[in-house]
């Protein structure tokens, strides 16, 4: 190739669609710039109704009430329980598998580690009611 010839590449666009795609890029960056304060606050609930009051009218409360998430710690809580309660006693059982040079605490500390944690979710379940 000398000096004077231009390579041509079949991939890039040329000058017309380059500057159709240059024109439609400028218009939506326009359009972010006018409509760029749309959509970033979340928009605000209405209150919700709850229940009847004692004069007849409704009680309303807001979505951000702090009672509505009051059971979550509980639940969470249980999960722990039953999910930990049975792998400490899969750990104690292998530990002591591995100790004894046998099989059988493997499956007898994992089942008791799941029943401790089953009566502790009826602890919690129960001490979660009797506070409401």
């Amino acid at each position: 190739m000398t000096d004077g010839e231009e390579r041509k590449n079949p991939d890039l666009p040329n000058d017309s669609a380059f500057l159709e795609i240059e024109e439609k890029a400028n218009e939506l960056r326009h359009k972010l710039k006018t409509e760029a304060h749309i959509g970033t606050k979340a928009p605000s609930r209405p209150a919700r109704p709850v229940g009847q009051a004692k004069n007849g009218g409704s009680q309303f409360r807001t979505q951000d009430d702090p009672n509505d998430y009051k059971a979550l710690g509980v639940g969470i809580s249980i999960s722990y329980y039953l999910v930990g309660s049975m792998a400490f006693g899969l750990i104690c059982g292998a530990l002591l598998d591995k100790l004894t040079h046998s099989s059988l605490y493997l499956g007898i500390c994992g089942m008791f580690g799941a029943l401790f944690g089953i009566y502790v979710t009826f602890v919690l379940i129960n001490k979660s009611n009797l506070n409401k």
